[in-house]
């Protein structure tokens, strides 16, 4: 697992105690490459668990959490803030844009969190998201899939080597979640990140390099696509297939 720039293993997290305990992820062990994966599974599968972990936002009760190629479970809570503002971005279902904050200001505000604003990168990444026209429109203005471009372009300010998207297309129409997913495989496959994608959404299947399905907290399969396959889906949404 040391040589992967993400993964967990042999981990298990519960909730409650006693009688009450359950477990949301049970001795389990999964890493992702560079490239777009998705993670699928039933409510209670331990999905969001996973995402947590890997988003150094929770801690196992047992087993090993690394990201970046580094274990990260016994760092404090000062270090893994520091790997999540430098080296993790995240995208959420519901936008979580300021509405009184224009497209270009919600954007900027991940670099005044981090301490250091930069206006030039967040026109840079709205233009290439295909937002160049609307720096100044406010989130009420923009419709569902703008305010996930939006969303994307902040998750990318400070240029992380990991995205991390809980169900991103599931308030989406058909096009605009094709859309979506075509730019975070684009992200994945042409600047070579690692993302991972948490989603009930089955137009995900196309997009993904790399499968992980959980159930009742456990890794029940992992696998990988050709190639040809994920270029073909790619194909599809450009020529409005």
């Amino acid at each position: 697992m040391p040589g992967h720039l993400l993964a967990i293993q042999n981990v298990t997290v519960g909730y409650g105690s006693g009688g009450a305990r359950c477990l949301a992820l049970s001795d389990a062990t999964v890493s992702f490459s560079t490239g777009l994966t998705l993670v699928t599974g039933p409510s209670g599968s331990g999905k969001t668990t996973l995402l947590s972990l890997l988003g150094c936002l929770l801690r196992p009760d047992c087993g090993k959490v690394y990201v970046g190629g580094r274990e990260v479970t016994g760092l404090s809570e000062g270090q893994r803030t520091k790997i999540r503002r430098e080296s993790i971005g995240f995208v959420f279902q519901a936008f979580r844009l300021l509405r009184s904050l224009t497209a270009l200001e919600n954007v900027m505000i991940a670099g005044d969190v981090a301490g250091r604003s930069d206006s030039k990168r967040a026109r840079k990444l709205l233009d290439q998201l295909g937002l160049g026209g609307k720096f100044q429109l406010k989130p009420d203005q923009l419709s569902g899939g703008e305010k996930q471009r939006v969303a994307i372009a902040r998750a990318l300010l400070r240029d992380p080597r990991i995205l991390l998207a809980d169900e991103p297309t599931a308030s989406l129409d058909t096009r605009s979640g094709e859309q979506i997913a075509a730019i975070l495989q684009s992200l994945a496959n042409d600047e070579k990140r690692t993302v991972v994608v948490v989603s009930h959404d089955p137009r995900w299947e196309s997009f993904a390099h790399q499968r992980v399905a959980l159930s009742d907290g456990r890794v029940v399969r992992q696998q990988t696509k050709p190639l040809i396959e994920r270029i073909d889906a790619l194909v599809n949404v450009l020529i409005g297939g």
